[in-house]
Order: C-alpha cells, then structure tokens, then sequence
C-alpha cells in the first residue's frame, strides 16, 4: 500500500514563555524606641517597632500566543496505472503551543526594626531598657503569569490526483482538520518564605484548521 500525506509542518517548540514579575517593595521599618527616667532608673518609654511586611510581588506576564497551524501545502499527484490500494492524506498542520505563564515576583524584604538606643553618660554605654523589635517577615510572591493562548490549527488545501487507469485497488481519500496547539500553562508563584499567590491560569484553547479537499480523477 502507498501513502501520499499532504500535513502542515509542526513547530518545533511553544511561543515564548512570559516574564518575570518584580519583587515587591521593602517593608517600612518599625518606630524608633525611647527611654527615659522614673524614680531614678532608666525606663522604656517607647518599645521600637517591629518592621511591617514586604511587599507582594506582581504577576507574571502571560505568555506567548501560539501562532495558527501551518496550512495543507498544495499538491499533484500523476498517479499512473493504480495496482493496489493507494491513500492520500491532507490536513492542516497543529497549531503552536502557548508559552507558559511568566514567574510570579520575589517578596519584597521586610522592614527592619526601628532603632533601639543605648543610653550614653560620657563614655559609659548602657544598653537600652526597652526589648529589641524584630524585622517584618518577607512579603508573598506574586501570582504566576496566565498561559499562552493555543494556536488555532492550519487550514486545509486541495490536493488534485490523476491516474491514467485503475488495474485493481482503490484509491482512498483521507482528510482531517488541522489540531490547535496545546494551551501554555500557567507560570509558577514567585519565591517567598512567606507563601505566595500561587500560579496563574492554563491559557485558553484554540480552534481546529478548516478542511481539505482531495480531487481524484482520471487524466
């Protein structure tokens, strides 16, 4: 059995994934701390602020669209004298896979504490009666990019086959609609020690290629 097949090329690889979100900002730092005196000691007045939370990094960009499906490259076949079956294929090509979402941003550092002051007398330094503050944690990673849209698949063509005569056989015509891409995945939540806002969404689908149209006649 003998086997013409008239298909669009395949991409190699998807549409460019998107980018990267930014790191979100640093966490304001905390109040300064205060002391002073009361009944002749050294007292906390003012306890410094802890540092407030880092920002949340933005989403991701999305990715990439595929592009539409190679189309059914046009063809004609002198087909001869047909001995045995014989079988043309034609359709279009798959279309190109999204790009993946991009990489949702980096937290933003927390705020640092607010500054806890000794107490000075000339050269004698005592350590401040209020409790230290503590840095702000990091803010969450973004949210990942959403996916690439799938590229719609290629569109069909028509392909002409001519035989001087049928001996025995057949000749069988095979058309099918050019498949859509496969949509991009949705990129990943971006790095935190404090969790993130998780990925984004699978792109959308595309839509198949229109048909072929395979014409067999005599010469």
């Amino acid at each position: 059995m003998t086997t013409f097949r008239f298909i669009g090329e395949p991409y190699s690889s998807p549409a460019n994934p998107g980018g990267v979100g930014s790191t979100g900002g640093t966490g304001a730092k905390g109040n300064d701390g205060a002391w002073g005196i009361s009944d002749c000691s050294f007292v906390c007045t003012s306890k410094p602020g802890n540092g407030q939370t880092g920002g949340t990094g933005t989403t991701g960009t999305m990715g990439g669209g595929g592009l539409k499906g190679r189309p059914t490259p046009p063809g004609n076949i002198d087909l001869g004298v047909v001995n045995g079956t014989i079988t043309i294929e034609a359709g279009g090509g798959q279309g190109q896979n999204g790009g993946k979402g991009g990489k949702g941003g980096t937290g933003g550092n927390g705020g640092q504490p607010g500054n806890n002051p000794p107490i000075v007398i000339g050269s004698i330094t005592i350590p401040s009666p209020c409790a230290n503050g503590v840095a702000g944690a990091q803010g969450p990673g973004g949210k990942g990019g959403n996916g690439g849209r799938a590229g719609d698949g290629g569109d069909g063509g028509t392909i002409m086959a001519f035989y001087d005569s049928i001996v025995s056989g057949e000749v069988k015509s095979v058309t099918f609609f050019g498949d859509p891409g496969t949509p991009g995945s949705g990129g990943d939540g971006g790095s935190s020690s404090n969790s993130n806002l998780g990925p984004g969404n699978q792109g959308s689908p595309g839509n198949p290629g229109s048909a072929s149209t395979i014409i067999v006649r005599p010469k």
